[in-house]
């Protein structure tokens, strides 16, 4: 599995003291998903994820919209076939799927402080856009994930360090060597048709100057 800045600021705000409910927002296959069920930085642990997707249960919005948290966590823990205990994650995938689903996660998280609420959904940023799901304030955190970075990219190639060294210590002004450009040029080139695909990451990484620009990641 290729290296995403987003394992590590998920693992943060699962170990955080008192996490909002986390709203992964952003284009369709970017890894929203990937980063909650299979982030390779809570396997060490065996965090429970809880898994439900909202397209599969249809039936759960009129539930969800009753806003009544000890009802849709009994439901829940039928669809999952386990109890929650503290530490727990409640993972809504295809949010999208009960519009109401993203306001009761306020009541979920005031009902049940000891657990960790995550949502995502595929065309989520639509319905927002599109105003067929308002978007809740309070007790929620909202993080935006963009596709693969360059240096995400890079970081993948084993042949790669000094090139990463490189550039992350490069500054306007420092010499920039010959050989070092040419093998990035293309490097971005294979990236510019893949990278965009695959992969996420949080945070904004700088940009990675190559002598030509690099997208924004």
């Amino acid at each position: 599995m290729l290296f995403r800045y987003a394992f590590d600021d998920f693992k943060l705000w699962v170990e955080s003291r008192n996490p909002k409910c986390l709203v992964l927002r952003g284009a369709r296959q970017v890894g929203k998903t990937t980063v909650v069920r299979s982030n390779p930085n809570l396997f060490d642990k065996q965090t429970n994820i809880a898994v439900v997707n909202l397209e599969e249960h249809p039936e759960l919005s009129a539930v969800f919209a009753s806003n009544d948290a000890a009802s849709i966590l009994e439901e829940l823990a039928f669809i999952t076939g386990s109890q929650f205990s503290a530490g727990d994650i409640v993972f809504l995938d295809e949010i999208q799927a009960a519009t109401s689903a993203l306001q009761a996660m306020r009541y979920l998280r005031e009902h049940r402080p000891d657990l960790r609420f995550v949502a995502a959904g595929s065309l989520l940023d639509t319905e927002i856009s599109e105003g067929r799901i308002s978007v809740p304030v309070g007790r929620m955190e909202y993080q935006y994930m963009g596709p693969l970075s360059f240096e995400e990219f890079l970081m993948a190639h084993s042949d790669c360090s000094m090139e990463l060294d490189l550039i992350r210590s490069w500054i306007p002004g420092m010499r920039f060597p010959q050989t070092a450009h040419k093998k990035l040029i293309n490097l971005l080139r294979t990236f510019l048709v893949v990278g965009g695909f695959a992969g996420c990451s949080f945070r904004h990484q700088p940009s990675i100057n190559t002598g030509s620009h690099a997208p924004a990641g």
